[in-house]
């Protein structure tokens, strides 16, 4: 039942956009009722303008700089694992600062150190033989080994968090691409007196296609 409603619904939908597609290039020369002034429509395919400009250039980019910083701030962390909670907390802060001052400079590094003089003592604890462990040596490594099992679920939590984090900035680095490309449409939209652009994807057809003038003006400004 809920299959044949979802076909339904697909083809109502499929119908609608073709209603629409019919009714947009019959009105291309038509007059706005409202004003008296001529409507044209037009159409652009813009997945093929975005190939032709320097926006995947630019996107490959971005999204080499956007995974670099992700997995500085993942290896960054990883390098603390014998911090507190709230030491922990608190260095994750500092290191996502775009440009941590003085002061929080000298911080992280103190963080930093309190971790690795951490490592130092517990490795000199391990190594000593079974015999001259000492009741707080002892309590030290079972501390220790709880204290690495949470935090290595945190990083684990973090590393998802991060992979979220690289997935909407390099969506907002693609929308602003297309925003630039855009303004390029109405460019030429303007030029030949199109009122309105619709892409490819939801207009059937069109005898004002514009999508090689459009990639005439941004592959002049892709880098060669």
């Amino acid at each position: 039942m809920r299959s044949n409603r979802i076909a339904v619904t697909g083809v109502l939908v499929l119908s609608l956009l073709v209603g629409a597609g019919a009714m947009m290039v019959h009105a291309r020369q038509g007059t706005d009722s409202h004003t008296g002034q001529d409507i044209s429509f037009g159409m652009v395919d813009m997945e093929r303008v975005y190939e032709a400009s320097d926006s995947p250039q630019q996107f490959s980019m971005a999204q080499q700089q956007i995974e670099s910083d992700a997995q500085a701030r993942i290896d960054a962390m990883s390098a603390v694992p014998m911090l507190s909670d709230p030491e922990l907390k608190e260095y994750g802060e500092l290191i996502g600062l775009k440009t941590p001052d003085a002061r929080q400079k000298v911080r992280i590094d103190e963080l930093k150190d309190f971790s690795d003089k951490r490592v130092a003592h517990l490795r000199e604890v391990q190594v000593k033989p079974e015999a001259t462990l000492t009741p707080e040596d002892r309590r030290l490594m079972s501390n220790a080994a709880q204290a690495r099992r949470q935090f290595d679920r945190l990083i684990g939590m973090m590393q998802q968090d991060v992979r979220q984090q690289i997935a909407e900035r390099e969506d907002a680095v693609k929308r602003g691409l297309i925003a630039k490309l855009r303004i390029e449409v109405n460019k030429v939209a303007k030029e030949k007196k199109i009122a309105h652009v619709f892409d490819t994807t939801v207009m059937v057809s069109s005898t004002n296609d514009l999508t090689a003038a459009v990639i005439q003006r941004v592959a002049k400004k892709a880098p060669q």
